[in-house]
């Protein structure tokens, strides 16, 4: 009977203290595993809350039927994916000019001017880099195309952090049909074909 192995059970920390989320214009060549540096272009997009991230996938299918009404095969109509975050960096002005765009936000003379308006920031590449110590894996979203939106209501109290809802919507590419990629690696030099048997068998 194999060793049961749970390694492949993993939770994720933002990889950076900083935040876990990157930023930076489209054509960023971001390397296609979960370890390797980002380039220069990409830019922490700030503190995240203790909420972390959250993935969305939505779709819907379409039943295509013959005649005489017997269901001939199944289509998808529609696919999207969105990630959402609270960012708690609401003064850093690399996190505002991603979230507002570069045009909205002046600094200068030691003060941040902002301009809010009802225009979309620009479309960006951005990821969301993740690692799980325990398990000594490392996690990457790549999101080739993604469109940032603010939403959610912005409470200016004493008692509680200024933030930012955002979400990121990964846009497709039309000739691949991909929103995104997601690239798992182990830190510590072994492989996911070396897991142990899960299956409860034996």
């Amino acid at each position: 009977m194999a060793d049961k192995d749970f390694t492949d059970v993993i939770v994720n920390k933002p990889s950076n203290v900083g935040g876990g989320i990157t930023c930076g214009p489209i054509g960023s060549v971001i390397p296609e595993d979960a370890t390797s540096k980002l380039p220069e272009t990409q830019d922490l997009l700030g503190l995240v809350s203790s909420d972390g991230v959250t993935l969305t996938t939505d779709s819907s299918d379409e039943d295509i039927f013959v005649w005489g009404g017997v269901k001939a095969r199944k289509v998808r109509s529609e696919f999207s994916a969105t990630f959402g975050a609270v960012l708690y960096s609401t003064a850093n002005p690399k996190t505002l000019r991603a979230v507002l765009g570069d045009d909205n936000v002046d600094v200068s003379g030691g003060k941040i001017t902002v301009t809010h308006s009802s225009d979309l920031s620009p479309e960006q590449v951005f990821t969301v880099e993740t690692k799980d110590p325990g398990t000594n894996t490392a996690r990457r979203f790549y999101i080739p195309k993604g469109q940032l939106t603010v939403s959610g209501d912005r409470t200016l109290v004493d008692a509680e952090a200024d933030s930012f809802e955002v979400t990121i919507e990964a846009l497709v590419d039309p000739e691949t049909g991909v929103c995104f990629y997601e690239y798992i690696e182990k830190t510590d030099g072994t492989s996911f074909e070396a897991s142990g048997d899960v299956s409860g068998e034996g």
